[in-house]
């Protein structure tokens, strides 16, 4: 893939999960844009001559995601770069899946293959990583009313255990980047300066985005539309539907750190 390596084992061990054992999964974006959208044929659209970001705009499944139960989370363009390691990130996006079989599923979509060639010409390279809270611990503290975010992939052995004001998610595996693997996700939701990030841990070893993300509301998905109304008794009559998924409400940019505290007491 262009704009990153897929991690195929992971890959599989996703698509393979057996019912009993899959359940909810947030996918982290680190999103690093082209300068100019590299469409295929550029000549056949004049609209093709975009920026890498209008790109993205472009690709934004968020009616594919809530066709198959998922929804954007988190999302936020990076402020204040001048001084950030090198990939400057432009924007961070954060998505819960229902199921980690039904990421792999999406991808076959029609629906989403059609998007997805904004996001090939769009991205010069991204860093997909699965994560959640585990057992109710890691998440600790609100945001500081700035609507700001700061995310930090640690590799294992490395960086702090807890976050005083945010969020510590387990990392399970890699989706799609480069050859670093890592172990946790630390999430800050205040904007201020604290360094227990892991300074220790060389900046090749990790991906960081400091200075900070400015969270945006996710634009409301479109619901499909609801089925007709059946019967429940006498001829026609069908059964409610079972073991349907309960997902998390709708959060916001803002309420980011109510959302994770609500993933981490169902783990």
């Amino acid at each position: 893939m262009a704009y990153g390596t897929i991690d195929h084992e992971y890959a599989m061990q996703m698509a393979t999960t057996p019912p009993e054992s899959d359940g909810p999964v947030l996918m982290v974006n680190f999103m690093k844009y082209r300068q100019v959208a590299a469409y295929r044929d550029p000549d056949a659209d004049p609209a093709a001559a975009v920026s890498g970001r209008e790109a993205d705009d472009r690709y934004a499944p968020t009616d594919v995601l809530a066709r198959i139960g998922a929804r954007v989370v988190f999302v936020g363009d990076v402020i204040d770069a001048a001084g950030a390691p090198d990939p400057v990130w432009d924007r961070m996006a954060i998505v819960h899946y229902p199921t980690r079989k039904s990421f792999i599923d999406m991808q076959s979509r029609p629906d989403f293959r059609e998007k997805h060639v904004h996001k090939q010409a769009g991205m010069e390279f991204t860093i997909v990583i699965a994560a959640m809270p585990t057992g109710g611990a890691g998440v600790a503290g609100e945001g500081d009313g700035a609507g700001i975010v700061r995310f930090v992939a640690l590799p294992a052995g490395t960086g702090p255990t807890s976050v005083d004001e945010g969020a510590l998610l387990h990392v399970e595996g890699r989706v799609i980047g480069d050859e670093r693997n890592f172990d946790r996700l630390a999430v800050h939701f205040t904007d201020g300066g604290d360094e227990r990030s892991g300074p220790d841990v060389p900046k090749d070893d990790r991906i960081r985005v400091d200075p900070k993300v400015e969270a945006k509301a996710p634009a409301a998905a479109p619901r499909p539309p609801a089925p007709p109304s059946a019967p429940t008794s006498g001829p026609g009559a069908t059964e409610p539907p079972k073991n349907e998924p309960k997902l998390p409400p709708q959060p916001n940019g803002l309420t980011f750190s109510m959302f994770l505290q609500s993933l981490a007491q169902q783990a």
